[in-house]
């Protein structure tokens, strides 16, 4: 019920805050699975094991989660802000991004997630959990090549096909 001097949201708004949340809904499975999944597919025998890391290789690991999760994040908020839709797969951008990470690299959300379990991998000293962010690398490349940028072909057409020229897959040549 609206009261009395309260704004009417315009249509615009609402369509965002529904956006942001679809958004946040997606990230509820996607997120866990990443960040816990992934680490639970490595050896049990190794997932208490810890390699005793110098002081300096642990910072590199806390920068590694820093700027994986600040790229993740970005990512997320470009793909919802200018593609008018949300990184789940059963929820695609409607409209194609390139711009903020995008410009750089053509997977900077998965590229970022990559970056957050290498850096848990170096700060805890584990190898599952190293061996899970080998996993998860090679799952989401293989996702990409094979599913997501035939997809993104048939989808976006030239546009697509401009930018795979002109940005590469994961951010360097």
């Amino acid at each position: 019920m609206k009261r009395i001097g309260q704004a009417v949201p315009t249509p615009e708004a609402v369509s965002q805050r529904q956006l942001w949340l679809r958004t946040l809904r997606s990230g509820l499975w996607y997120l866990p699975l990443v960040h816990l999944g992934y680490p639970c597919l490595a050896p049990w025998s190794w997932a208490r094991r810890a390699v005793a890391m110098p002081a300096p290789v642990r910072l590199a690991g806390v920068g590694l989660i820093s700027v994986g999760a600040s790229l993740t994040a970005a990512s997320v908020f470009t793909l919802v802000q200018h593609g008018q839709g949300t990184p789940a797969p059963h929820d695609p951008p409607r409209q194609f991004v390139c711009r903020g990470p995008y410009r750089l690299c053509r997977n900077p959300m998965e590229l970022g997630n990559l970056l957050t379990l290498a850096g848990r991998a170096l700060l805890a000293g584990s190898p599952a959990l190293a061996i899970a962010t080998l996993l998860f690398g090679s799952t989401v490349h293989a996702w990409i090549v094979l599913v997501e940028e035939p997809y993104l072909r048939r989808h976006f057409g030239l546009e697509y096909h401009i930018y795979r020229q002109r940005v590469s897959r994961w951010g360097w040549s």
